[in-house]
């Protein structure tokens, strides 16, 4: 369909924010079905109608976007318009559902929710299924009238999942639905973002402190992206000449590590040899 400008919902999965200058993302991939489907996609039917096109429409079935050439990132922010058509039941309604839609990146769950097109039967989303239990409609982003004899509701969802992968795969599907006259699905609007990460240590350049920014190759790093040497530089910590002494130093590398620890960016026997190394590496000598 064609572009507009809405607001939408945000699920963001384990996203660590940091306010910092935000550094340039970039739009890897974008797509309105005006023109058609591109070879990225598993499906190619679309719905046409005077308001634009859009995929679909689909029942208790899937369809996948596959991406390849992927420059460095760190996460991938995933939005779109989902059009849920006709009599989703939700939760459960009159003994019928759940209507269960589901989103997958790289073969891992990263949503599944239900939609109720039916009031008075419960939907989960914003929230996953089963847990939630919402009143149907909740967060949808507008109706659009006059396909398939009934309304279609739309929701803009954007989805934000840690990402460092050359490729990228998100499958869309649903499970639960009736005959497609009664109960389907589309998708418009689709886009891929990724998030700067320079260093390939997993967290966004626009999440780091300038300082943790550039971390050596395959070090591990604390949550805000610092190695041991960038929390703790050899000659003399930030903003100071020296370290004041060696225990200094140590302790500063002893929190780092622990912080490296607790945030499972390296394992015990990875940390216990970084100490080693830094207990050895002849920093901090007194002058």
């Amino acid at each position: 369909m064609r572009a507009r400008t809405s607001c939408c919902f945000t699920l963001a999965i384990a996203l660590l924010t940091v306010s910092l200058p935000a550094l340039a993302d970039t739009t890897f991939y974008t797509t309105d079905f005006e023109n058609g489907v591109d070879p990225a996609w598993s499906r190619t039917e679309l719905v046409t109608r005077d308001s634009g096109s859009f995929l679909g429409n689909f029942g208790p079935e899937s369809a996948t976007l596959s991406l390849n050439g992927l420059p460095s990132h760190g996460h991938v922010t995933i939005d779109f318009d989902l059009l849920i058509i006709a009599t989703w039941d939700g939760n459960l309604f009159d003994g019928v559902g759940p209507d269960i839609f589901r989103i997958r990146v790289d073969g891992t769950s990263v949503l599944q929710t239900t939609f109720s097109n039916v009031g008075g039967s419960p939907q989960s989303y914003p929230d996953a299924y089963p847990d939630g239990d919402h009143p149907a409609f909740t967060g949808n982003d507008g109706l659009v009238p006059g396909i398939f004899g009934s309304d279609v509701v739309r929701y803009r969802v954007q989805l934000v999942v840690p990402h460092t992968a050359g490729t990228l795969q998100v499958t869309w599907s649903a499970s639960g639905l009736q005959e497609l006259s009664d109960e389907s699905w589309g998708l418009d609007h689709v886009r891929v973002v990724l998030d700067a990460d320079d260093d390939r240590d997993g967290i966004d350049d626009d999440r780091e402190p300038a300082l943790c920014r550039g971390s050596a190759p395959g070090a591990p790093t604390t949550a805000v992206g610092c190695d041991v040497d960038q929390a703790c530089p050899c000659d003399a910590p930030h903003g100071r000449a020296a370290w004041e002494s060696l225990g200094e130093y140590r302790r500063c590398v002893g929190r780092t590590l622990d912080e490296i620890a607790a945030a499972g960016r390296a394992g015990n026997s990875a940390v216990r040899a970084l100490r080693r190394a830094r207990l050895e590496n002849g920093c901090a000598h007194p002058r």
